[in-house]
């Protein structure tokens, strides 16, 4: 992550999206939800390009100060919008021949505090039995509903 913030800080890079407006109304039809994702996908693609930029020096050059040439692309995945997305990355090696991970795909790969506390909540409900707060009810009435007509069942036979 030091890398990544350094380059954040030191640099402080230019990220531009562009997006045609066909693009846009296109993904409009599926709901904004749908433009956002694409959009924040589209994003977390430049941020590790930016990276994988700055590590491994413009494609197709000669870079005395490369740290990490470009090996070939992985699948992976990001968490947009609280979903595992997938996603194509470029894999960088050390001069040791050792892997390199890029801090933004790190950090891409987190789930939002937000998620964090949606959890907690759900865990808290759980474990205060509080399971109308959770939109479990319906469930745990059928359930109560069958386990006492198998109780009824089994004490007449």
């Amino acid at each position: 992550m030091q890398r990544f913030r350094q380059l954040a800080c030191e640099q402080n890079p230019n990220i531009q999206m562009i997006f045609p407006m066909a693009e846009v109304v296109g993904l409009l039809q599926e709901g904004v939800g749908h433009l956002l994702r694409e959009a924040t996908l589209a994003l977390m693609n430049l941020v590790m390009e930016e990276e994988v930029r700055h590590r491994a020096g413009e494609r197709h050059q000669q870079h005395p100060e490369r740290r990490a040439p470009r090996w070939g692309k992985e699948d992976g995945y990001c968490v947009v919008d609280g979903q595992k997305v997938p996603i194509r990355l470029t894999r960088l090696r050390s001069p040791e021949n050792r892997e390199q991970r890029l801090d933004s795909y790190e950090l891409f790969q987190r789930s939002a505090p937000l998620e964090q506390s949606g959890w907690d909540k759900m865990m808290r409900g759980l474990s205060t039995r509080n399971y109308g707060a959770l939109g479990m009810e319906e469930t745990l009435t059928v359930h109560r509903l069958r386990v006492a007509a198998k109780l009824r069942r089994t004490q007449f036979h």
